[in-house]
């Protein structure tokens, strides 16, 4: 452990794990470098094809042929793994990058030969944080997301992006680390080889045996799809890639578009409780819950419903109106996260019905102590922002942080930019 050999020096290091085209290039050509042949076999890589013919197999059986296929690899000398599905065809599914990845590096695991080689997933699933924060949370070294690059390349060409595209590239993988960094720091994460291969996720409504296969160890408290309604979803997918004469739907999913992929919060929703709002009209608002509560399934709570007793209790043992007022709270959202405005009529309104608002973690306006629009539960950050004797004597309930604290430019999710002279002086901070 303690003697340096020259081995310790054949490492490739890499500033980010997201590749670039011209990395992910050359460390695939590393194995084929003719006038460096000593180089060329400390580096010997395999490439996965991640499609597979659904005539032949089912999904499962595809993902066991994967593992196979990296395990005999790694055994004959293979330091480099790359899981591709960019060889997408017509008649042809591909399976998921994340599946393959998860269930590449358990079998590895299980093997004792996971650190004998490293997993490079090139996919065209990966495009924002969280496709990359969870391939490396199940096992992957680095990610090259080939489809985001070709969509940028697109985008320069039809002329919607500005830019030499080695800079919009470099544009995005920025992003891509910032939303990384984000993701790990919340975990109490520092690098990325901490995070690798931590499975610090838990899954919802996946079935078991997809959990014990790709995702083994993960929490899932509420299972649902197995492998045939996964497979079903690429064939529905497949079906509509490859229709002739058609393009491409846009599904919706960041924008809304009618008929497309629903939105809790699509325009009609928005304009119904806007309008119950502004004119105070209760039919109006019974409109707008009619439409929230008939929706397609969109969160956990579309799954549920009150099971209503056979015999109603009694009027008479019911908590009254004004009684179980006092039992609500209000979120806790700092002055900053909310105008100012927002935040002291969030007060008034609790204070009024009885109940307790909460400042959040930004401290409060002195002005506001003693009136109607001072908040009843006073939080205390780790960083004590805003945290003064008189803030505390001010509140009928305390709320102590640890170890989490929101802070002007970061923590709190509060840009510097929103960080104006009030805030500033709550927190006794510097604007901006």
């Amino acid at each position: 452990v303690y003697t340096e050999t020259p081995e310790h020096a054949r490492r490739i290091i890499l500033a980010s794990p997201v590749l670039s085209p011209a990395k992910f290039t050359a460390i695939s050509d590393l194995a084929s470098i003719e006038q460096k042949k000593d180089v060329a076999k400390h580096f010997r890589s395999h490439r996965i094809d991640l499609a597979y013919d659904p005539e032949k197999l089912r999904l499962p059986a595809a993902i066991d042929a994967i593992c196979n296929d990296a395990e005999k690899a790694v055994s004959d000398g293979c330091v480099i793994i790359v899981l591709d599905d960019s060889s997408i065809g017509e008649g042809s599914l591909p399976v998921h990058a994340l599946m393959a990845t998860g269930a590449v590096h358990h079998r590895l695991v299980e093997k004792g030969i996971r650190c004998d080689a490293n997993i490079i997933v090139q996919t065209g699933t990966a495009r924002d944080p969280h496709h990359i924060a969870t391939l490396i949370g199940f096992g992957a070294t680095a990610v090259f997301p080939y489809l985001a690059y070709k969509t940028l390349s697109d985008l320069i060409e039809s002329g919607e992006l500005l830019g030499d595209p080695d800079q919009c590239y470099l544009n995005y993988r920025k992003g891509m680390n910032k939303g990384l960094l984000k993701i790990l720091s919340k975990m109490g994460i520092s690098t990325v080889a901490s995070y690798r291969g931590a499975q610090l996720f838990e899954a919802v409504g996946i079935a078991t045996e997809v959990i014990d296969k790709c995702f083994r160890g993960v929490a899932c408290r509420i299972t649902g799809a197995d492998f045939a309604d996964f497979e079903n979803d690429a064939k529905q997918l497949a079906a509509t890639a490859w229709r002739k004469r058609q393009p491409i739907e846009q599904g919706g999913l960041l924008k809304f578009i009618h008929g497309g992929e629903y939105h809790a919060f699509n325009p009609d929703v928005v304009q119904l409780l806007q309008t119950a709002v502004q004119q105070g009209d209760y039919a109006v608002y019974r409109q707008y819950a009619e439409q929230v509560n008939r929706r397609p399934v969109t969160t956990l709570r579309d799954l549920l419903a009150l099971k209503l007793a056979d015999k109603p209790l009694d009027i008479d043992s019911v908590e009254s109106a004004d009684g179980i007022l006092k039992c609500f709270d209000s979120a806790g959202m700092s002055l900053g996260a909310l105008s100012p405005e927002a935040h002291e009529s969030l007060a008034a309104a609790m204070n009024r019905m009885g109940g307790r608002s909460n400042s959040g973690e930004g401290g409060e306006d002195p002005a506001r102590y003693g009136t109607a629009r001072s908040s009843k539960i006073k939080q205390v950050a780790s960083g004590r922002f805003g945290v003064t004797p008189a803030y505390l004597v001010n509140a009928e309930v305390l709320q102590i942080k640890v170890a989490q604290g929101a802070k002007p430019g970061e923590g709190g999710q509060l840009p510097g930019g929103k960080v104006n002279k009030l805030i500033a002086r709550l927190r006794y901070s510097v604007p901006g």
